[in-house]
């Protein structure tokens, strides 16, 4: 008579919390910390004289200001950048689905 040979069955990947619309997003905790701790990077930088932080700190804060995709921040130039007293905004020129279009930079 032959037995049943028992397997163990496989680790289950642990769940992504998502919201409503099944899109994981940072929370406004996880966003300020971030933005908080490039800005710090970026001070403490700047007092050695290093460009680098600065730069990131600025990007960071441009994607979490406006929502920009790592591929259309990666096709930026500066001249894209509009900034005045008025209005700020950010050419984009390979958006979602190939289209090109301005972004509000908000204050």
């Amino acid at each position: 008579m032959a037995t049943a040979m028992h397997f163990p069955r496989p680790k289950k990947k642990p769940r992504i919390k998502r919201n409503a619309d099944g899109f994981k997003y940072f929370t406004q905790l996880q966003i300020k910390l971030i933005r908080r701790t490039a800005r710090d990077a970026a001070i403490l930088a700047e007092s050695r004289r290093l460009v680098t932080a600065p730069k990131e700190w600025m990007l960071i804060d441009l994607l979490t200001s406006t929502g920009l995709r790592e591929s259309e921040a990666a096709d930026l130039r500066c001249g894209d950048i509009k900034a005045g007293y008025e209005e700020s905004a950010v050419f984009v020129r390979h958006g979602k689905g190939d289209k090109s279009g301005t972004v509000q930079i908000p204050e």
